[in-house]
């Protein structure tokens, strides 16, 4: 299976699919936002294999995938659907959602997935799909997406509870997260400074901040930021994170000596995981100065 679905199995349907063709002119571009309640095709470790699901929603489960089978490459530039034998699995989907290609109606028809019950989109949306959508189930909604690496899927949910209740749960941080991962950091600074949240109290959104400002080149307050938070009482995480946070906005800068800088400020933390990605950065910016300097591209 794709190793982009850490998965759970939840259960099975017995089915009897059977075989069909479609033209191998597959294109992986789609998010899990736009992949979202449509059949979509997912590379597997196999080249020549592909994995066939639906991307849905289950307000107990989490954002999940339905996979139905796989299309398996054949020499006349086809591919072959083979469904499960003896049913049908359904897997969470948790986190590093890979681009997938998006099956075409036509595509849907030949292989007729709309008419077996087990295939048939129209048939799990009924029963996955609530007609009435409380705040909750649009706000984890929210959150799947945000968590699947999709911001921009996740920002119409959220938005629509923050009208209705501003301070829902984790909602300002989520919200702020979502335009960060989208790359909307001036609309994420906007949306913190308006909040009705103490912003000092709240460690996950003084993150997103800081992180707003080192990717939005306001790197003073990024740093100010950082100074004020030092020797306050704050997670050694938190911090760590800040000190990462400027380091990168100097790698990105080409600054190296600025970047050092930071990086060992970050070490001071003894975070191994960031202390692990700034060595590869450091080796990187060496990499990207040289080019820069000789006008490479």
């Amino acid at each position: 299976m794709s190793k982009s679905l850490p998965a759970l199995i939840i259960f099975f349907l017995i089915s009897s699919l059977g075989s069909s063709q479609i033209k191998n002119d597959l294109t992986f571009e789609s998010s899990i936002g736009e992949a979202f309640e449509k059949y979509s095709v997912l590379r597997s470790n196999d080249p020549n294999e592909y994995v066939l699901g639906i991307v849905y929603f289950d307000a107990t489960a989490g954002m999940s995938f339905r996979y139905l089978g796989n299309l398996n490459a054949q020499d006349d530039d086809t591919l072959q659907f083979e469904g499960i034998p003896n049913g049908m699995m359904i897997m969470r989907i948790e986190s590093n959602w890979n681009k997938s290609h998006i099956l075409s109606d036509d595509d849907v028809a030949v292989l007729k997935l709309e008419e077996d019950f087990v295939t048939s989109l129209s048939g799990l949306l009924k029963n996955y799909n609530p007609e009435k959508k409380d705040l909750k189930y649009k706000y984890d909604l929210g959150f799947a997406f945000n968590h699947s690496g999709d911001g921009n899927a996740a920002l119409p949910y959220l938005m629509e509870v923050h009208a209705e209740d501003p301070l829902y749960e984790r909602l300002p941080f989520e919200i702020a997260f979502a335009y960060n991962a989208s790359g909307q950091y001036d609309k994420a600074l906007k949306f913190i400074d308006s909040s009705d949240v103490i912003v000092t109290e709240d460690i996950l959104l003084l993150k997103e901040l800081n992180f707003a400002y080192a990717n939005s080149d306001q790197i003073d307050k990024s740093i100010k930021l950082y100074d004020e938070l030092k020797s306050k009482d704050f997670e050694k995480e938190l911090k760590a994170e800040i000190a990462f946070n400027i380091a990168g906005h100097y790698f990105r800068s080409l600054n190296r000596d600025e970047f050092l800088k930071w990086k060992k400020e970050t070490n001071t933390y003894n975070n191994t995981q960031l202390d692990g990605i700034l060595d590869q950065l450091e080796a990187q910016l060496k990499i990207e100065i040289e080019k820069s300097t000789t006008g490479e591209n």
